[in-house]
């Protein structure tokens, strides 16, 4: 990728290229640029968040493991009480269960009928802790089944371990790609790169303020008030005059006629399902952004939230609103879920701005289409520009 921006001003000319004037030709070369550099962030932030699901992965697995590791011990001592128990059934039934059990248990077999056995042996059971050779089998079987659920939670624990690891790199291989990538076009166009991506995201803004709606939330007059052509609509009315009409022959009126049957009225049609309305922007919204603004400068890490230290992007969104008192998960797609979601029009200070399909990064909206964030490019915690063609959902903690 690097090799493709550096090439990008010695590309044969094309015979359309010929024919552009030398400024179209630059703004084609910053367009390409710029889509580039667009492109290898958005990647760069699908691996972070991708190697973040797969460390959620590894903690929820520790946690199973050490459950299971638990369970397991738990069953073996239950076990070794019961073959404890059954051992001591079997030297009761020779030496020490009474008068009862010794002799019939040196008897022959066909002395006794099989009810006669069983109550026997029902007896020296309950005498020494009521169990049999079934609750040892049902023991073991749990063992069994614990051991093997274990076994296969630590092949997977071995596994997810080069999983993180070849993670790690390929986040790594693209943050470093980026920012070279970034320095050659910086190197190349200088103040040009940075005014297209600006321009880019200040078109962005303007393209989502037209669809809000009006503050005042007066609707357009109504084709009943006026007509196609913005003018009045004739009325349908007859108009009043000064002049009385002159009456008319007398004639005898007509007949009465049987009214006619009336119709059952149509069933009301089901009404449609409300649409939900999105909750009012949340009083906790400065504390939150005041928190973020707090860590400017503060370098992007990997799955990280340590004020001074180091943030990723769903890192930085999750300490600011917790300092608000609001409790959100570290990771975007998770904080996205776990929102209630508002149309990207009626963003306000303090909701979340989520980027990219699937979602990669998450920042605090500021307003004016501004937003603080920790972007994944080798970067630190800063105030940008919202490019909203990027943004794919807005989500309102509080």
């Amino acid at each position: 990728m690097v090799a493709a921006v550096a090439g990008l001003g010695v590309s044969p000319i094309e015979p359309r290229a010929a024919l552009a004037s030398p400024v179209e030709q630059q703004q084609e070369r910053i367009d390409t640029i710029v889509d580039e550099l667009e492109r290898l962030e958005r990647e760069a932030a699908v691996l972070a968040e991708d190697h973040i699901d797969v460390l959620a992965e590894q903690t929820q697995l520790e946690s199973e493991i050490t459950e299971l590791e638990t369970q397991l011990n738990d069953q073996q001592v239950a076990l070794n009480d019961l073959k404890g128990q059954l051992s001591q059934i079997a030297v009761n039934s020779f030496t020490g269960s009474g008068a009862r059990s010794l002799p019939f248990l040196l008897a022959s077999y066909d002395a006794h009928t099989v009810d006669q056995q069983r109550a026997v042996l029902a007896g020296v059971a309950t005498d020494t802790g009521n169990v049999t050779t079934d609750d040892l089998d049902v023991a073991l079987a749990e063992l069994d089944a614990t051991r093997s659920e274990l076994d296969a939670r630590l092949d997977r624990a071995e596994d997810l371990a080069g999983e993180i690891e070849a993670a790690r790199d390929a986040n790594r291989q693209k943050q470093t790609e980026y920012e070279r990538a970034r320095a050659l076009a910086e190197a190349e166009l200088g103040q040009l790169l940075r005014e297209e991506q600006e321009r880019r995201a200040r078109e962005s803004y303007e393209d989502v303020v037209g669809v809000q709606p009006t503050a005042s939330g007066d609707a357009s007059p109504s084709t009943e008030d006026q007509g196609a052509d913005g003018g009045s609509t004739p009325s349908t009315a007859t108009p009043t005059t000064g002049t009385t009409p002159a009456p008319g022959p007398t004639t005898d009126p007509p007949p009465a006629q049987e009214p006619a049957p009336t119709p059952d009225p149509a069933p009301a049609p089901d009404p449609a399902p409300a649409t939900p309305v999105p909750p009012s922007p949340s009083g906790l919204a400065e504390v939150a952004i005041e928190a973020a603004l707090s860590q400017l400068g503060v370098p992007w890490i990997f799955a990280t939230a340590k004020p001074g230290v180091g943030f990723d992007c769903s890192g930085l969104t999750s300490w600011a609103w917790g300092r608000a008192g609001i409790a959100l998960p570290h990771q975007s797609r998770a904080q996205f879920a776990a929102l209630p979601q508002i149309p990207i029009a009626n963003a306000q200070r303090g909701d979340l701005l989520f980027y990219y399909s699937p979602i990669s990064h998450v920042g605090i909206y500021l307003g004016n289409g501004q937003l603080v964030h920790s972007p994944n490019s080798g970067d630190t915690v800063k105030v940008s520009t919202v490019n909203w063609n990027n943004v794919t959902g807005v989500g309102r903690p509080g």
